[in-house]
């Protein structure tokens, strides 16, 4: 007797298994699901020979069976299952049946028993392996013999205590044994159907066929069943709308004489934007190409899922995922001609539409790296007689290969088959619908041998108006009309963009690719801009299309032998001997040949004359030739590196290369005096083709004079060319002050001014360091971070207390919190006090107190560099001894030497710190990486813009949109559901949770890095970054959890696993040390928060304020923590210390993900589906920001990316806070850490605190 609901036979199988029917063991299974009786249930089991329990049993089995009239039988097995609740430790909805197995000893009956309203849930609420929960089974399986119930891993299992085959609702009665040999378990054979038999179908009696989000509709004669709103299908299956589902299937067939067997299908499908992406595995090579041609066995997926436009049903519909497809395609250019013949099967018990398909014919040969695009293309699908759609059309395709294009025609027939509703009303002007294909992309990869077909889809009247007829009109100059939905859009042609002009009008202008620096000229090229396009002109030295440049031979380039000289003859690089040298087959050597003194034989452009170095007479070329004297060319022949070269020229626009300059229809050397970096005159330049503008101002379009302007950008003033300085703005009139910094007037204009205690312009105050090093403290004191100030403040050292104005040596009995947690404080005489460790336990009874019986060899607890070593003067045997250059007592082991003692230790770019109990280390400064011994400068990230979740992708989009920059998907992962975001300022990285995947992914800002970074979660709804300790930390709503992981070793931590209903949002304050989350718990909601290292947790804030909190976000301005609330429908916040509540946003439709810039709050919301904008000084909405194509379903998580992460430092900073590898570094909220041991430590592991 199983918990999941199965008798077994041959083995216990306490474990659930997700999957379909049979399973491998013999089985009796009233219901197979997924209980989990933590929450909610027993399950009871017993044998019995009662005569009234036997008297009733034998009374069924006779009056069901023929064959049974003499059955008594002699024993009843019973097992039952009494509200039991399902996985994970749910009991909102529980379950009750019973099994009664019957016997004789010769022949055994089994009675299956469900009570009214018995079975309330039919799926587990989640599973590890990513899937969901199979549907609910029951049935008998054995030895290659399998049966099930009406109804059985299906939504439908749910009415089976409505249903009997006895006519007694819930009840079910099977003879097992004997049972002849093929044969199976046997239904009565004597009982007549008294439920149904002659009486009309109606609702009262066939309600149950209809899906459980349905509702059962009576007609005049009979009924049908409908999806309630919110759902799709033809109410016997029903989807929820906008919830990406799979297609799964087996494709077998013949293709041009090669057989392949069954190759796996598998279809991701965007239901709320009728996008499906189809991929068929290990297609054979020799037909992978020519498979392209039969998109039709992806795109009638297209049809019934299309996106149905004005009510307009698509095929899913219609059919409800169960019907047959044939299609004929005949290419009559070839005579080729194949068959598609599919079945569609329906939902298998895990939500997923199952299909088989076969294939059998020719088509044209494709060469392996052919390209087919379908092109945009309607087909019209006609409701030929009840249950049977056809349709025809002509097609033609492009084919490409090596660069070459050609069409390929082809046509096809198609008939599909279904089950409709016998008794609806169909109006003849819906017989014909149109189907809209769009954005087809198809694809082959040889090496794995897959084919993919992706296309969008719409379904659509007959009738449909195309949007543009009248939207053309509306369109400028150099933009076009598009269909977009049920609307229409105006976009630029290429080579042109948006411009807004100061009436918020838009026109499109040319597109300065040279300057936008998105051209694909070569580097080595020059690019010029034209109306709507550029040209590409290698430079001077280079050869090639503009595109690509290959440089020229040249002397630079060429290396000669001894004694020679490189000159360019006719274009190319020569090396010619020296003078005085002449051409041998070793190479240069001397001349050997007479002195010219002697024997006239200079060249007749030469002359003989004596040289001094050599100490004769050699023969040297006459001015305006070169050569070794002998051989003599003129120099309009040759031509050196040296001679300037000749400017190039296109559409009166001149250039020369790099080191010269344009002057005079010359080039002409820079150094000469020419001060110009530019190869042409810019003065005259329209800054669209060279900008010319201040940093801070733009190139406009001036619609009035039809040019190009330089205009400073808001908030700067200027001629827009030379000068464009900051506006100042009266804080009186906008008020931009710091937090901690007043507005205070000043001529001409009142300024802010930071308050006392604090330094910076006004509009950014950072608090003043009372101290930066021991030294500038008095006496007993020391220079510590206060982490409510986040300054650097001067502090009793410890073991002294603040008496008056001075710090004075105490002991425990004014301070007895300075003991250990296993020591007290105990007198030692002359009225003086000390910490002692209690019995058992040794050490100074202040950092450490460690058990005597328990040695190091035993227990690692060594510190840091420190080992375990025997010591034959302890009577503990086996101690903990710092490691040579360290000094302490093993648990605590400090350095002899550290920067403080010689800061040469340190980079350049570092500084010596002081990292905690008289431990300094060498740290990068602000705005360097490293060890702190090589520092190097950190990168800048990409900053000011937005991060958003939507199902499948995670978008980038600015902080203010425009059409030229809308956003983008940075990353999309098509069977992912992206739910939870944060980033970690200081490295540039995001965080991003994906429940189906069960992973904490990785990303760069633009998504060109993405990875799983921690796998092995169930359903983090939040997460968060503590950028200062390194550490991220998640809530999980299918474990109930709050965990933690190091952003360095990955390392993970459980701190709270009780308590919790749904967990959601999570929010770190660094230097606070804490974290705070949601609970969604509908009975009692509330916000919570600990110490970073899970400890003091409590309700931080409960009541009318608090519904159903989502997500949570610092407001690092004012350091209150806010949040997102979808009962209250409002964005709150609350001061962290005082917990008063200020309501920021109020009458929301849905807000879900929240974060928080310097001047607005963002929020994503379910009901709009858009970003929505407050700002923060006024709240005041904005006009919400949309978001860019590529996600799926609702908004999730959102974060700002700042430029510079929030000023905060914690103990935890440096190094780990000097913990183990096998410890996670965890602020305590007390100016101290925890040294957690993770739960994947690798080996032995004690936890320390230290304050």
């Amino acid at each position: 007797v199983n918990g999941n609901g199965v008798l077994s036979f041959a083995r216990a199988m306490q474990r659930f298994f997700n999957i379909a029917f049979p399973l491998d063991d013999p089985v009796i299974s009233p219901l197979y699901t997924h209980v989990d009786t933590r929450a909610s249930g027993t399950v009871y089991w017993r044998e019995t020979d009662s005569a009234e329990i036997l008297a009733r049993t034998g009374g069924l089995v006779r009056s069901a069976f023929k064959d049974a009239a003499e059955f008594v039988p002699t024993h009843v097995f019973l097992a039952t299952w009494l509200d039991v609740g399902y996985y994970n430790q749910r009991k909102d909805k529980m379950n009750t049946y019973q099994v009664a197995i019957s016997s004789n000893c010769t022949h055994s009956f089994v009675e299956l028993l469900y009570p009214e309203n018995g079975i309330q849930w039919i799926q587990g609420e989640s599973h590890p392996n990513g899937l969901p929960d199979a549907k609910a089974q029951a049935g008998f399986m054995s030895e290659g013999k399998m049966y099930t119930l009406r109804g059985s891993g299906t939504d439908q299992i749910q009415n089976v205590d409505k249903w009997s085959n006895v006519n007694r609702p819930g009840q079910w009665l099977f003879q097992i044994g004997p049972i002849d040999e093929g044969g199976n378990v046997e239904t009565p054979d004597s009982i007549e159907d008294t439920m149904t038999m002659h009486q009309a179908a109606s609702c009262r009696t066939g309600a149950t066929t209809c899906h459980s989000k349905a509702t059962c509709i009576e007609y005049e004669i009979g009924f049908c069943c409908t999806c309630k709103q919110g759902y799709f299908g033809n109410g016997r299956s029903c989807q929820p709308n906008d919830v990406p589902l799979r297609v799964i299937g087996r494709v077998s067939g013949d293709i041009n004489g090669i057989e392949f067997p069954s190759r796996d299908l598998q279809c991701y499908v965007q239901t709320q934007d009728g996008r499906t992406y189809t991929a068929l595995s290990r297609m054979p090579e020799e037909i992978g190409a020519s498979f392209l041609l039969l998109g039709n066995l992806g795109f009638v997926i297209g049809w019934l899922f299309a996106k149905s436009i004005k009510d307009t049903e698509n095929g899913y519909e219609l059919t409800g995922g169960l019907f047959n497809h044939t299609a004929d395609l005949v290419f009559p250019s070839t005579g080729d001609k194949v068959t598609i013949r599919s079945n569609y099967l329906g939902l298998d018990v895990f939500g997923q539409l199952k299909m088989e398909a076969n294939i059998k014919g020719t088509v044209p040969y494709l060469d392996p790296d052919t390209m087919v695009d379908y092109s945009d293309y309607d087909e019209l699908y006609t409701r030929a007689q009840p249950g049977v759609i056809r349709t025809q059309s002509e097609r033609t395709c492009k084919l490409s290969h090596n660069g070459n294009e050609r069409e390929i025609a082809y046509t096809q027939e198609q008939i599909i088959t279904y089950q409709e509703c016998p008794y609806a009303i169909f109006d003849p002007e819906d017989d014909t619908t149109r189907l809209k294909f769009s954005r087809g992309l198809t694809s082959y990869e040889a090496p794995e041998g897959i084919v993919r077909f992706a296309v969008n889809t719409k379904i659509t009247p007959l009738e449909e108006e195309d949007p543009c007829i009248q939207g053309q009109e509306t369109c400028g100059i150099h933009s076009s009309c598009v269909v977009e939905g049920d609307s229409f859009k105006c976009v630029c042609h290429t080579g042109y963009q948006y411009l807004y002009d100061m009436d918020g009008s838009a026109v499109c202008v040319d597109v300065n690719e040279c300057t936008a620096g998105n051209h694909m000229c070569s580097p080595n090229a020059q690019c010029i801009n034209q109306e709507g396009s550029h040209l590409c002109h290698c430079r001077h030295g280079f050869t090639g299309d503009g595109r690509v440049c290959e440089r020229l031979p040249s002397c630079e380039d060429t290396r000669c032998g001894a004694y020679e000289r490189c000159t360019m003859i006719d274009g190319a690089p020569t090396c010619t001997c020296m003078s005085g040298f002449e051409k041998t087959d070793q190479g240069c050597s001397s001349v050997q040949h007479v002195t010219c003194n002697e024997e006239d034989n200079c060249s007749p452009y030469a002359f003989c004359s004596f040289e001094k170095d050599r100490k004769n007479h050699v023969c040297i070329c006459m001015p305006g030739y070169v050569g070794d004297g002998y051989t003599c060319y003129a120099e309009s022949d040759v031509t050196t590196t040296d001679a300037p070269p000749q400017p190039q020229c296109v559409l009166d626009m001149c250039w020369c290369p790099d080191g010269w300059y344009f002057h005079n229809n010359a080039c002409v050397r820079r150094e000469e005096g020419y001060p110009s970096t530019t190869d042409y005159d810019e003065r005259d330049l329209s800054c669209n083709v060279m900008n010319r503008c201040h940093p801070y101002a733009q190139c406009i379009y001036m619609t009035n004079t039809g040019e190009y302007e330089c205009r400073c950008s808001q908030g700067y003033e200027g001629d827009g060319y030379m000068e464009c300085t900051k506006t100042e703005v009266s804080c009186f009139e906008v008020d931009h002050c710091d937090p901690n910094a007043s507005c205070q007037s000043d001529e001409p204009v009142p300024k802010c001014v930071c308050n006392p205690g604090y330094q910076g312009d006004g509009t950014l105050c950072q608090p003043i360091d009372e101290c930066t090093e021991d030294s500038d403290c008095r006496k007993n004191e020391r220079c510590t971070l206060h982490p409510s100030s986040s300054r650097y403040e001067c502090t009793c050292k410890p073991k002294y207390t603040q008496v008056g104005d001075e710090c004075v040596l105490t002991d425990c009995s004014i301070n007895p919190s300075e003991c250990h947690e296993n020591a007290q404080c105990t007198p030692v005489g002359d009225d003086k006090y000390k910490c002692v460790c209690l019995s058992g336990y040794h050490g100074d009874g202040i950092g450490q107190c460690v058990q005597d019986h328990i040695g190091c060899n035993v227990v690692n607890n060594c510190g840091r560099n420190a080992v375990c070593a025997y010591d034959n003067q302890s009577h503990a045997n086996y101690v903990c001894m710092c490691q040579p250059g360290y000094y302490g007592d093993g648990f605590t082991c400090y350095p002899q030497f550290s920067c403080m003692d010689d800061p040469s230790l340190c980079s350049p770019d570092a500084t010596c710190v002081s990292v905690g109990e008289n431990i300094f280390a060498c740290v990068c400064n602000d705005g360097y990486t490293g060890d702190g011994a090589n520092c190097k400068r950190r990168p800048k990230h990409e900053a000011n813009f937005l991060l958003v979740n939507q199902g499948m992708a995670t978008h980038r989009i600015p902080f203010i949109p425009t059409q030229q920059n809308p956003g983008y998907p940075i990353y999309i992962a098509y069977t992912q559901m992206a739910i939870a975001l944060d980033i970690d300022c200081f490295d540039g990285k995001a965080y991003s949770s994906d429940i189906t995947g069960n992973r904490i992914v990785q990303l760069s800002y633009n998504g060109s890095i993405s990875e799983t970074f921690i796998p092995k979660v169930s359903s983090p709804e939040g997460l968060s970054v503590d950028w200062v300790s390194r550490n991220i930390f998640w809530t999980d709503s299918g474990k109930t959890t709050v965990e933690v992981a190091s952003l360095l070793t990955k390392k993970r931590k459980v701190l709270v696993s009780d308590g919790l209903v749904n967990p959601r949002g999570i929010a770190v304050h660094p230097y606070r040390g804490k974290i705070f989350w949601s609970d969604w718990n509908r009975a009692s909601p509330k916000l919570e928060w600990a110490n970073e290292d899970g400890t003091d947790r409590a309700i931080f804030l409960q009541g009318d304020y608090v519904k159903l909190p989502n997500s949570l976000s610092i407001d690092w301005s004012t350091d209150e923590l806010c949040w997102a609330d979808a009962g209250t429908f409002t964005i709150s916040c609350v001061e962290i210390d005082s917990k008063e509540v200020s309501v920021v946003a109020n009458e929301l439709t849905y807000p879900f993900g929240l974060a928080i810039s310097q001047n607005y709050y963002y929020w994503t919301d379910w009901k709009t589906h858009k970003i929505e904008v407050c700002m923060k000084s006024t709240g005041e909405k904005r006009t919400p920001l949309s978001v860019p194509p590529g996600g799926s379903g609702k908004l999730y998580g959102i974060v700002v990316v700042p430029e510079s992460c929030p000023s905060a430092t914690n103990v935890c900073q440096y190094d780990n806070g000097r913990c183990s590898k096998d410890q996670l570094c965890l602020p305590d909220g007390q100016a101290g850490r925890t040294c957690v041991c993770a739960d994947d430590a690798t080996g032995p592991c004690t936890d320390s605190r230290y304050q």
